[in-house]
């Protein structure tokens, strides 16, 4: 992302900020997140809005899903490999 933020470097640097190891960036896991749902968005402009739950710590595997909402919006979320615990979660909606 670009973001030189010693949490997101290393597991290292991540401990002296109280952190058990590095984390994914969050705005990194919401492009991701914007990138992964592709071809079903709504239609364009579209407004984008995320919560940040829990830090995605690294390396991790995850589970993305997305639901439609109609043809105008759609929510997502993204969370821990298991279900339990959720990182992100978002909706996407046609901005008229």
């Amino acid at each position: 992302s670009g973001d030189y933020n010693p949490i997101h470097l290393s597991s290292w640097s991540a401990r002296l900020f109280g952190f058990r190891r590095a984390i994914a960036h969050g705005l990194w896991t919401l492009a991701r997140s914007v990138a992964e749902i592709g071809a079903d968005a709504p239609e364009h402009p579209l407004r984008v809005e995320a919560e940040f739950k829990r830090p995605l710590f690294l390396p991790a595997h995850v589970r993305f899903a997305s639901v439609a909402d109609g043809s105008r919006s759609l929510t997502w979320d993204v969370r821990s490999e298991d279900g339990s615990v959720p990182h992100v979660l978002g909706r996407m909606e046609h901005a008229s």
